[in-house]
């Protein structure tokens, strides 16, 4: 079994059928230890400690969105992605994107912007909506070893 898929078939296992944002993290590019970063995050909610800029303007992250998650789901092309989309694919080294989060969808607004090295519609930024807590909609953390 592959680890997308297993993460996938976890996934499924605690959020089928509701509505989620996956993301995926590469800890060993943020300046503490994998461990301290995993304890940021729940503290916080979100992997963007130490005044990350976005590339656009009101996008708290970026993520997969699914609305119904199941076991038919993609989870690969989200890995693969790491290895094939700039400017992820050009990062030297290149360290696996070890921690997902998964998201409470229904607490986010949808961001679409220009993408600013592609030049196309994007659709996976995300805002956290007025009165909601990042902590609170931080529903799993996955971390594979």
């Amino acid at each position: 079994m592959t680890v997308s898929t297993s993460l996938r078939d976890s996934i499924a296992e605690h959020f089928k059928g509701y509505s989620i944002l996956l993301r995926g993290v590469q800890s060993a590019y943020h300046d503490i230890s994998r461990e301290d970063f995993i304890k940021e995050i729940l503290r916080t909610g979100t992997d963007r400690i130490g005044g990350q800029e976005s590339l656009v303007d009101d996008i708290d992250f970026y993520a997969a969105y699914y609305d119904s998650f199941s076991t038919d789901d993609d989870v690969a092309r989200l890995f693969g992605g790491f290895h094939t989309f700039k400017p992820k694919c050009e990062q030297r080294p290149q360290y696996p994107a070890d921690i997902w989060l998964v998201y409470d969808a229904t607490r986010y607004m949808n961001v679409s912007y220009i993408h600013p090295r592609h030049n196309v519609v994007a659709r996976d930024g995300w805002r956290l909506a007025k009165g909601s807590n990042m902590s609170q909609t931080l529903k799993a953390i996955y971390v594979i070893n």
